[in-house]
């Protein structure tokens, strides 16, 4: 790939003005800090096995809330619609028991992920199985009753699944059972698709973090759980500085939470006052795509080697070909977003490049002081990243929204379709 110091020329002069003007260094973090979504480790401890997901003798609950109290007939949603109001937990009033707990654990998963609407229900059964991962919910017929199943982990046709209810018995909360493709097959309903993959405590997937000041007049208290009736397990002493995950989580009461960058609680958003913003901590990752490849390239780095999508290569010899390494270059003020030069973690001599232009293949190239090689990482409503060119705010793309193995990576004009949604893996 040639260079293009020609291409858009006053596009390129701006922003290198605007990059000069603003380079700093984001406030120190790891990589391996990240804590910004939960991991199933978190969910089951969250929602133990044996418990009773409902709020039976309680007068104040929310969807974190459980008991060592089963429902009984007087407590059943069905006597008051799915509002709560009888001792079952419900899902913003939408769906209480079975299908109330899998949302809502799809909810917490993926910070604030509203997995609930008819129009995210996947009803091909054979498109559901070949896409279906950890993180998804089931609804099928379970001896003849519609029951709802929240994915934990899918192994060729084995299904691992939590779920409250699922026996019957006073919604209470099992992990780790299973149930197989083939035996879903006539009972099937649909599947609601997670946006990402659940993780475990081994794989903590990448958010964007922010800075922030504690506003509070007195201690502000660390919750264990996004909710008000969480367990305080620490305090911030007003004006103390934090880093905080961006995306926020809003509990069933409307109250909004950030979870702190190291993973060591929840903060009321209404006693934090940002102060800079949307920073990624320079160090290792992979780029995940939403149709769980990653980004990769063949073999050494060398000028004009393509980017494509691959199927994982963790624990094999070419593990190395999907580590990208993040430089941060320079901080834009006026859009709260940081510039960064993506290198392979191998030789970061390289850098991704883009061409400049709509529909062009990402490349490799050698390091250069030009726009097309510094990139924007933006958070989308639902979790997932987008990946900008920083000159042409043109998208990485994969082209045709395919997944088979070596899909080209293009830039492309922005929009919200999956092809242009990233996760990036700590490493």
């Amino acid at each position: 790939m040639k260079k293009k110091f020609f291409v858009t020329i006053s596009i390129a002069v701006v922003m290198l003005m605007i990059v000069t003007a603003y380079a700093v260094n984001p406030p120190a973090a790891s990589a391996s800090d990240y804590y910004c979504t939960m991991t199933l480790e978190e969910l089951e401890v969250m929602f133990a096995a044996g418990r009773y997901w409902n709020h039976v003798g309680l007068s104040s609950w929310d969807i974190t809330t459980t008991t060592a109290y089963p429902c009984t007939s007087t407590h059943q949603h069905g006597k008051c619609g799915n509002s709560g109001s009888c001792g079952c937990n419900s899902y913003k009033g939408l769906c209480a028991q079975c299908m109330g707990f899998a949302y809502s654990l799809q909810y917490l998963a993926f910070n604030g992920f509203d997995g609930y609407p008819v129009a995210k229900e996947n009803h091909n059964y054979s498109d559901a199985m070949s896409k279906l991962k950890a993180g998804d919910v089931i609804r099928y017929y379970n001896n003849g009753v519609l029951h709802s199943i929240f994915v934990t982990k899918v192994e060729g046709d084995t299904i691992t699944f939590m779920d409250c209810n699922g026996t019957g018995s006073g919604c209470i909360i099992r992990h780790g059972e299973t149930i197989t493709k083939t035996g879903l097959k006539k009972n099937f309903v649909y599947v609601t698709h997670a946006p990402c993959e659940l993780v475990s405590n081994a794989a903590k997937r990448v958010n964007l973090y922010e800075t922030a000041v504690v506003t509070s007049k007195i201690a502000l208290r660390v919750r264990q759980y996004p909710s008000i009736n969480a367990a305080s397990i620490g305090t911030l002493n007003p004006g103390a500085a934090v880093k905080v995950c961006h995306y926020p989580i809003t509990d069933s009461s409307g109250n909004t939470w950030r979870r702190l960058l190291d993973g060591s609680g929840w903060v009321s958003s209404s006693y934090l006052q940002i102060t800079g913003g949307r920073y990624l901590a320079s160090g290792n990752y992979k780029i995940q795509c939403a149709n769980g490849k990653y980004l990769s390239y063949a073999s050494t780095p060398q000028n004009g080697r393509n980017i494509v999508s691959f199927d994982d290569l963790s624990g094999t010899s070419q593990a190395n070909l999907q580590v990208w390494n993040f430089q941060p270059l320079a901080y834009f003020a006026d859009s709260g977003a940081m510039v960064y030069r993506i290198s392979p973690a191998a030789n970061t001599k390289f850098s991704l490049d883009s061409d400049q232009k709509n529909n062009t293949i990402l490349q490799l190239w050698e390091v250069q002081d030009s726009n097309a090689q510094k990139w924007i990482v933006e958070v989308r409503p639902d979790g997932s990243l987008q990946i900008l060119n920083a000159g042409t705010r043109l998208a990485l793309d994969v082209m045709d929204a395919s997944n088979a193995n070596n899909a080209e990576i293009i830039t492309y004009t922005p929009h919200t379709e999956s092809n242009q949604k990233f996760y990036l893996v700590a490493l």
